[in-house]
């Protein structure tokens, strides 16, 4: 490892250690939406609109074009109901909310300097007892 590296490491946002040495092509720096770096996993796969799509088409034997559009017809309907009633509820799933950030004095990271953040709407997602429940599991599994 260079001094860069684990001058970076030490950075962690979190404030851990990182644990043992970097595996070559798995691990690359991020910055988050606060300029603070961590460690992403490139092995972990993202799941795309598309994955969702295939997925619809295999479980109930749609063709391509009909499971896109109910895909896409659903998160049309998701975001239409969101921006127009403020929230939306899907039990076992989670509520979306839309809420508002009061606006704040920060500072510029590159700079320095004062500047003024304005106020903004931003989407929350709180999750639901299911979803919540299963991802509880994976600490489980991962402890033992």
């Amino acid at each position: 490892m260079n001094n860069t590296t684990e001058a970076l490491l030490w950075f962690l946002a979190d404030g851990r250690d990182f644990p043992g040495h970097l595996p070559a092509g798995l691990l690359k720096w991020r910055y988050n939406e606060n300029f603070q770096p961590y460690l992403h996993d490139w092995s972990v796969k993202v799941v795309t609109k598309q994955d969702i799509v295939r997925t619809i088409c295999e479980r109930l034997d749609l063709p391509k074009a009909k499971a896109q559009e109910a895909v896409q017809t659903t998160f049309d309907a998701l975001i239409t109901s969101l921006v127009k009633e403020g929230r939306v509820e899907l039990r076992n799933f989670g509520v979306f909310q839309i809420k508002r950030r009061a606006g704040r004095v920060g500072r510029n990271p590159r700079t320095g300097d004062i500047v003024n953040v304005p106020p903004r709407y931003f989407v929350s997602f709180k999750p639901g007892k299911e979803m919540d429940a299963r991802v509880r599991e994976l600490d489980k599994q991962k402890s033992s």
